[in-house]
């Protein structure tokens, strides 16, 4: 079983492993792409399931060979028991991780609120991102009473 760590956008749990479940060849990457011509080097996606909260990702990859995307080469990479993050295989290739679909959303606030409401507003955000609903709640009720305390 192949892993990869990254950060999940779903519950955000730092270092996180993702088992990958499937590797399939980017075939219009791969189509579209002059470098690749001639030179082994094709791109590869997959699926991958947060070991945290078992949300599913879509994970993008980059492989090199001498050969074009051979399927024995691609399944090689799903059944070692590293992370493949950046991966070589004695002899047959090697693979590493190019990014990841969805991304990690910032927690932001509007920019004309106070300083004092921005901070509250923020934690609040960051709290719900991480699916700390009464924490979240708690915080947006403070931006709130913040905002409208000067005008009370």
């Amino acid at each position: 079983m192949s892993v990869v760590t990254i950060n999940c956008p779903f519950c955000n749990s730092n270092h996180t492993t993702f088992e990958v479940l499937s590797l399939i060849p980017n075939s219009r990457a791969n189509k579209n792409s002059q470098l690749t011509e001639g030179k082994g080097r094709f791109f590869v996606e997959g699926t991958g399931r947060c070991g945290a909260c078992r949300s599913l990702i879509i994970l993008y990859f980059e492989a090199n060979k001498r050969s074009y995307a051979d399927p024995k080469f691609i399944s090689n990479f799903l059944t070692t028991s590293e992370s493949i993050n950046s991966l070589n295989l004695e002899g047959e290739g090697r693979i590493k991780l190019d990014g990841y679909l969805p991304k990690t959303a910032e927690a932001s606030c509007p920019d004309h609120c106070p300083d004092n409401v921005q901070r509250a507003f923020i934690e609040a955000e960051k709290a719900l991102q991480g699916g700390l609903f009464p924490s979240a709640a708690a915080s947006y009720r403070k931006a709130v009473e913040r905002a409208v305390t000067p005008f009370v």
